[in-house]
């Protein structure tokens, strides 16, 4: 896994020896193999790797014609050409920059994968950011009056770049939303490439320049005569995005949860290396607790039993989600789903032993594929939104006999959806379910920043559930944003649902071949029958993630019980109404999950985030710092 970072002077300012030497050793606090640097006019760029006995790297990359380009992540498709390399090489590089020379910034639309990709170009003084359309990979950067600095990793920037650690008030409201606009970080001062999107920064004056270059809209319908021919088509896009992820030097990694998500990416994988010879995937599954309503063991097992391989277990018996004492003592970014160190420090064991660097993962799958109520019909939907009502009653008629549910429900859920989904925009914290629990004055002035800003413009283009579809594409954006995967890990995590062919095939196909009625996933399923294991394929909806989650936030607000949180302090919840959450939920009340786990999430990083001025420094822990001052702002320290 390679880290790309740098320094850009914006003229006349010209970062010399010294940009170079703080840029090194930032990047090998988190990255401890080879590290090559460029420097050229005003820009230091640098990539780094995380092995120590990783090959020379042929990044930052200098074109014939002057440019500078690096890349984290992985291209897997130039103009049209599929990339086949196990790795990054000269060839690749050198196809991206004749694309720049022929299209400029429109050479984005012609390039598909995983990236957060830097390119200088010396001649106009221009210095270009993106990420891919969905934003599998980061790229953070910060500007200030002399310079930006950016870095694909938000440990490494912070390490780097002059700025306070200030949390942004505007991310925590977008976060309890659940609408976290990408072109935003959990610290004021930090901003994110937006996903999607290429940033052009001018460096004779600073100007910048935003332009998106992927839009939902865009994408042609596609209609087949029947069923099994979008089935055929998804087996082959499905096994087309799981290959790409698998081109590695190394062997592969891959989760497994039991899930129907990550169980279909491993037999997917197995397939693709019997038919190509190409690296052999291993799996690990995280053990939760023992309890009989979280055990997944039985699905588990059933895969192993397919492939006839065991899986590396990482148990994690005490089952401690958010517990400050099995935390790490400096959480960089607030996260709905925290490892403990002893599940890092495993999980690194299991990378280290296969010498494995590539890391297949199911995120995503529950936003694309659809993992929505089995008794909405999109179809019935489509129809009450060009008020063909007739036709929607007579469908919703037809659903309640055939799944025995009473009509008059099927009604309500429909509309409900409808309505929910209708608006381009969603609506700001003051209509959350959860809007008791914030203070008047964070509403006031937050509220409508919560609404996502990054969800597409076009709400409105196509089918209603072409719309649907392009709403969980940015739901999934948002969901990979916000949840920044611990930085401990020294793994390439790579996802196979966030394929741009395959998000553009599910935009393209009806929403009634996606979802079935009284099922989830209908497609998934479908199209893998050969492929997965029956009991998985027909499991139910997995439980065990709400019942970890509503066990371990009981958990954690009766450990806290009686401190003041730092939410308080800042005045983003209100006390006695927050403490009348808790009290009931010590009390054994069911909790609003969404609302909680956020707040949990929230306060967790603010205890534990790195405190006070960076800049070239070790971030320090809280632990040894004194919490927010009583004037409910940061004692900040400038250099």
């Amino acid at each position: 896994m390679n880290i790309v970072a740098g320094i850009a002077g914006i003229r006349p300012y010209q970062p010399g020896r010294d940009g170079v030497d703080l840029l090194r050793s930032a990047l090998r606090r988190y990255a401890t193999g080879p590290c090559s640097t460029v420097v050229r006019g005003g820009v230091i760029l640098a990539v780094a790797s995380t092995f120590d006995d990783a090959p020379v790297l042929p990044q930052p990359y200098q074109s014939p014609c002057g440019m500078l380009l690096a890349f984290d992540g992985r291209m897997d498709q130039v103009e049209g050409h599929e990339l086949m390399a196990p790795d990054t090489d000269t060839d690749t590089l050198g196809r991206i920059t004749a694309s720049y020379e022929a299209r400029g910034i429109g050479m984005f639309e012609h390039l598909t994968g995983d990236y957060g990709l830097v390119l200088y170009e010396e001649q106009t003084g221009r210095l270009l950011m993106a990420r891919d359309f969905v934003g599998a990979k980061h790229l953070f950067y910060v500007r200030t009056k002399v310079a930006i600095y950016f870095a694909s990793k938000l440990t490494v920037l912070l390490h780097l770049a002059p700025v306070s650690v200030d949390p942004d008030m505007h991310y925590i409201a977008q976060f309890f939303a659940g609408t976290v606009d990408t072109g935003r970080s959990p610290y004021r001062e930090i901003a994110s490439v937006r996903s999607g999107a290429c940033m052009s920064v001018d460096l004779r004056d600073g100007s910048t320049e935003e332009h998106p270059y992927w839009f939902a809209h865009t994408v042609p319908p596609l209609r087949y005569a029947c069923a099994e021919e979008y089935n055929e088509h998804f087996r082959q896009v499905f096994q087309q995005s799981v290959r790409r992820r698998m081109r590695s030097p190394r062997r592969v990694l891959a989760d497994l949860s039991g899930g129907l998500d990550s169980s279909s990416i491993v037999c997917m994988a197995d397939r693709v290396s019997a038919q190509t010879a190409g690296p052999k995937v291993e799996t690990w599954t995280r053990a939760y607790s023992d309890a009989p309503m979280e055990d997944e063991s039985t699905y588990v097992e059933a895969i192993q039993e397919h492939r006839t391989k065991s899986t590396n277990w990482v148990r994690d018996s005490a089952g401690r989600l958010f517990e400050m004492d099995s935390l790490p003592d400096c959480i960089v970014a607030p996260c709905g789903w925290y490892y403990t160190p002893s599940t890092v420090l495993a999980l690194n064991g299991v990378l280290s032993d296969l010498k494995s660097e590539a890391h297949l993962c199911g995120y995503g799958g529950d936003q694309v594929m659809w993992n929505i109520d089995p008794g909405l019909s999109p179809l019935a939907i489509d129809r009450i939104a060009s008020a063909r009502l007739f036709s929607a009653w007579f469908q919703l008629n037809h659903l309640s006999k055939k799944l025995n549910l009473p009509l008059v429900s099927l009604i309500r859920t429909h509309l409900s959806f409808w309505r929910r989904i209708r608006g381009s925009r969603k609506r700001g914290l003051r209509k959350h379910d959860s809007a008791e629990i914030f203070t008047s004055r964070f509403l006031l002035s937050y509220s409508e920043s919560a609404v996502a800003k990054n969800e597409m413009a076009h709400a409105r283009f196509g089918t209603f559930g072409q719309r649907i579809q392009a709403r969980q594409i940015d739901e999934t954006r948002s969901v990979v944003h916000a949840g920044i995967y611990p930085e401990e890990v020294r793994s390439d995590r790579r996802f196979p649902f966030l394929d741009r062919d395959l998000n553009e095939y599910l935009l393209a196909i009806p929403a009634e071949v996606k979802k079935y009625p009284g099922e989830t996933r209908s497609l998934l399923r479908r199209s893998l029958t050969h492929i997965v294991p029956p009991k998985v394929l027909c499991r139910p909806t997995k439980g065990i993630i709400d019942v970890t989650l509503s066990r371990n936030s009981s958990d954690f607000i009766r450990s806290v019980t009686g401190e003041n949180w730092i939410l308080e302090d800042l005045d983003v919840i209100a006390p006695a109404t927050w403490r009348s959450v808790m009290n009931r939920s010590s009390h054994g009340a069911e909790l609003r999950l969404g609302s909680v786990i956020r707040a949990m999430a929230i306060e967790i990083w603010l205890r534990r985030r790195p405190i006070g001025f960076v800049g070239s420094r070790n971030p320090i822990s809280p632990n040894q710092v004194l919490r927010l001052s009583t004037s409910k702002t940061h004692a900040v320290s400038k250099r």
